[in-house]
C-alpha cells in the first residue's frame, strides 16, 4: 500500500477509457483533486476539478491506496487491456531471466502486439521463455514476439537500468 489518503485532497479510481468514477477496490486511473495539487499542465486542463495522473491504481475498503502501474504500461491488444509489468512479474520467475521488459508494438491487426525482449547468451532460452509464457500466462497476455538479445548489447542507463526508449526503438527497428 502507498497509505492512506489524505484529508486535503480528494483521490479517485476512474476507468482509463472514459473517465468514469469507479468503485472502491477496483482498479484505474488515479485522479486527484485539493488545494495543494497543481491545476494541470500547459495546455491541459484538469476534468471536473480533478488532476488525471498517468497512475493506475486501487483504493481499498479500508481507504488505502494501491499505485499498480502506469497508464503507458498497459498494452491494448486485440480490445484486450494488458499491464506489461504484471506479465513481465510472471516471465521472471523463468529460470535465469532477472532482465526482461514487455512492450506493447504496434500491430496491424490487434492494434499493439506483446514483445518480450531479454539478455541471454543461451539461444535456447527463447524456446524455454515461450513455453514458461504459455504455461502461466492467460492466452492474450503470451507473448506474439520475443526477442533475445546478447548481453553487451542491452540497453542500460547510467545508473544501470533498462533504457526502455532505446530498448522500444531496437525492438522496432528488429520487425
Amino acid at each position: 500500500s502507498s497509505g492512506r489518503l489524505m484529508r486535503h485532497a480528494q483521490v479517485e479510481i476512474c476507468e482509463v477509457e472514459t473517465g468514469k468514477a469507479l468503485d472502491a477496490a477496483q482498479s484505474g486511473l488515479i485522479r486527484i483533486s485539493g488545494g495543494s495539487v497543481m491545476r494541470g499542465y500547459y495546455g491541459e486542463a484538469c476534468t471536473e476539478g480533478f488532476f488525471t495522473t498517468a497512475d493506475l491504481g486501487r483504493i481499498d475498503h479500508g481507504g488505502q491506496l494501491y499505485i499498480e502501474g502506469r497508464r503507458d504500461d498497459v498494452i491494448i491488444t486485440g480490445g484486450e487491456n494488458v499491464s506489461a509489468r504484471a506479465i513481465e512479474a510472471t516471465l521472471r520467475d523463468c529460470d535465469g531471466l532477472a532482465d526482461i521488459v514487455v512492450l506493447g508494438l504496434p500491430h496491424a491487426e490487434w492494434g499493439e502486439e506483446v514483445v518480450v525482449c531479454f539478455p541471454s547468451e543461451d539461444p535456447e532460452s527463447e524456446a524455454a521463455l515461450a513455453r514458461w509464457a504459455a504455461a502461466h500466462l492467460k492466452k492474450h497476455q503470451c507473448p506474439k514476439r520475443i526477442l533475445r538479445f546478447q548481453p553487451s548489447d542491452w540497453p542500460r542507463n547510467d545508473q544501470g537500468k533498462v533504457n526502455r526508449a532505446k530498448l522500444r526503438r531496437l525492438a522496432l527497428m528488429m520487425e
